[in-house]
């Protein structure tokens, strides 16, 4: 399992420093389309490139581990799709929008929050909103669907697989995994700008709600959902920072609660509000696999020992 894992991630790092190192070869060069790269313009067509690459190098180098380290197939990730899964995707989605929507609902009742303004582009001109609007939905879209890969379908995969080892089960192993991902989740977010020890804690707990996701279901559909509406929702919807940065969106925001309420810069999950929001996220997502699945134990196709 370790070396399974260092040789998934060494695969990962490589390719997306190998691609990376191309898009800084178009980028730099002497085209006179990227020359264009100081204007609007320009500035779009290098995101939109950049955003590619990231959408195509971690599930290449997914499918490569899966398929020549771990013999396993890419959908034993968590892709195994068919009604239920797109299901779960769907209820996964709402209910994230919903949790991101409760928090600014009751903000903005209690004053926390004053919209300012709508269709915010900072520093560029305003006409170039749809074009950066887009490019910021597609970038959190394919980066939640990146995150939930790697570290819910990959890294949870084989840590459940592994860590079966003397008076561990399947089970057992699935509840280690989820906690060493959680973690693992919460360390990548730990070095973003203004986050606290609130933050990581809070990141740790929706690695629990997102895993939870995957492991009572068996596949990525309904933390993909929570992840990708959750940022959506949060950042190009109602203005709040993600994991301390900005981005376009359709309200601009002037925040005013205290900070241990709100989550301040870093984001409502930085606060006791978004704490809150997991929490009901996590009994809502046990509700719903008990009513859809019949069912709300571990499922163990996340331990899938079938080989290629």
């Amino acid at each position: 399992m370790p070396l399974r894992i260092f040789a998934g991630l060494a695969l990962w790092w490589l390719l997306g420093i190998m691609m990376s190192g191309l898009l800084g070869t178009v980028v730099t060069g002497r085209s006179p389309f990227f020359e264009l790269r100081g204007t609007p313009v320009g500035s779009i067509a290098v995101t939109a490139i950049d955003l590619v690459v990231g959408a195509i190098s971690t599930p290449v180098a997914i499918y490569l581990a899966g398929r020549y380290v771990d013999r396993r197939r890419f959908r034993d990730f968590g892709f195994r799709v068919n009604r239920a899964w797109w299901a779960d995707l769907t209820f996964g989605f709402v209910l994230g929008g919903a949790l991101m929507t409760a928090i600014f609902v009751v903000q903005l009742a209690l004053g926390w929050v004053t919209i300012r303004g709508v269709f915010v582009v900072g520093g560029v001109p305003h006409w170039t909103f749809p074009y950066w609007f887009l490019l910021s939905v597609g970038s959190y879209l394919i980066g939640s669907v990146i995150e939930e890969l790697l570290h819910r379908g990959f890294l949870l995969t084989n840590f459940a697989e592994g860590f079966q080892v003397g008076p561990v089960d399947a089970r057992g192993a699935v509840v280690v995994g989820i906690l060493l991902t959680s973690g693992v989740f919460a360390f990548a977010h730990a070095t973003a700008p203004n986050a606290t020890a609130i933050s990581t804690a809070s990141i740790a707990l929706a690695g629990v709600f997102l895993g939870l996701g995957y492991a009572l279901t068996g596949e990525l559909a309904l933390p993909i959902g929570v992840h990708v509406a959750w940022n959506f929702f949060e950042g190009n919807l109602y203005g709040f920072p993600i994991s301390g940065s900005t981005t376009t969106s359709i309200l601009a925001i002037e925040q005013h609660g205290p900070d241990v309420m709100t989550g301040g810069a870093f984001g409502p999950e930085a606060g006791l509000l978004g704490v809150g929001a997991i929490l009901l996220g996590i009994l809502t997502t046990i509700a719903w696999v008990r009513y859809h699945r019949g069912g709300s134990g571990i499922q163990l196709a996340v331990t899938n020992r079938e080989t290629l």
